[in-house]
């Protein structure tokens, strides 16, 4: 019986180790199962940020995919925009190339400011006019004096290539008038008007040429003479006897341009655009009688300050020529 007992208290005392090392093992495997969830928690929170992460990316990827696709219409609509343009410009090149005019004549009644293209030389812009019926249409404004707000007291390089404001006071430039007046015919039209006067005056020449720089832009043709009325007296003809026009710019015809800085004119003592204050094809420096002319002189409000002068003291005066053959 003792036996029995001794070999049950063994065994059991066996067991009982058994269960404590067990349980050791348990509370290892508690702490390691512990460890282990603390990291699945650690990786889960991970996962959600990049989830959350994933989801901003692909939102934000959404919508580059859409500015992209707006970006690619708008490029398709800003290419044939730009076709559009091209070939609008292409119509304007076009239709410049079969506008180009070395006149005003073809332009028919319009008036404004146009481009002049002449067989020689860059293309520049003139007035044209035609708003006064009793002289046609077609004609080109090479100068302008009305109110004395452009300085027409210049140098010879100035007076070459012209200044001022077309809209307004200006000269067109002896160079330029060289290239129209050389290219074919053209005829002059000077209007002016006195001071006193309520009417305005004309004279017209039928051949108005000059040279070019070398010969010092020298008037050479004028052609015949026709005016107004109130600009013409009694005298004998070779018709005989009857109305004359006067025809201050006789004197003029052969004489070289002068400026002040280049004195070409036939009064040996002094250089007359200086005496005069402008610049004029002179021949002398008078200013008295019927023959003199200087419509580049200093602008005056009165008969009595003006330097502007076609036989007399001028308040307005506007020059313009005109193909001779223009019909």
């Amino acid at each position: 019986m003792r036996r029995h007992v001794a070999a049950f208290k063994s065994k059991s005392q066996a067991d009982t180790a058994k269960v404590l090392s067990l349980s050791d093992l348990i509370v290892a495997y508690e702490s390691q199962i512990d460890s282990n969830t603390a990291i699945i928690e650690k990786q889960e929170e991970h996962i959600k940020k990049l989830n959350s992460s994933v989801n901003s990316y692909r939102s934000i990827f959404m919508q580059k995919e859409l500015e992209i696709t707006d970006l690619q219409i708008k490029t398709r609509e800003d290419k044939t925009s730009i076709q559009d343009y091209l070939q609008q410009i292409s119509n304007y090149e076009d239709q410049l190339k079969t506008s180009q005019v070395s006149s005003c004549v073809p332009l028919g009644n319009s008036t404004g400011i146009h481009l002049l293209h002449l067989p020689s030389g860059k293309p520049f812009f003139v007035p044209c006019e035609s708003r006064n019926t009793n002289f046609g249409t077609g004609w080109t404004v090479i100068q302008r004096r009305l109110d004395g707000s452009v300085n027409f007291y210049r140098d010879w390089n100035q007076y070459r290539e012209g200044f001022g404001d077309l809209s307004g006071e200006f000269f067109i430039g002896l160079d330029k008038l060289y290239r129209m007046t050389t290219n074919e015919r053209y005829e002059l039209l000077i209007h002016f008007q006195f001071f006193g006067s309520e009417e305005s005056n004309y004279i017209r020449y039928s051949n108005f040429s000059i040279g070019n720089e070398t010969e010092k832009y020298v008037l050479k043709y004028l052609g015949e003479v026709t005016c107004d009325n109130d600009f013409q007296f009694e005298g004998y003809t070779d018709y005989g006897y009857g109305m004359i026009c006067y025809n201050p710019m006789e004197k003029n015809i052969g004489m070289k341009f002068t400026t002040y800085d280049q004195d070409n004119d036939n009064f040996y003592w002094q250089n007359c655009a200086k005496e005069c204050h402008g610049a004029w094809w002179f021949n002398s420096c008078s200013l008295i009688g019927n023959d003199f002319s200087h419509l580049n002189g200093l602008y005056g409000k009165s008969e009595a300050s003006s330097n502007i002068y076609f036989r007399n003291s001028v308040r307005y005066a506007e020059m313009l020529i005109r193909p001779f053959n223009h019909h």
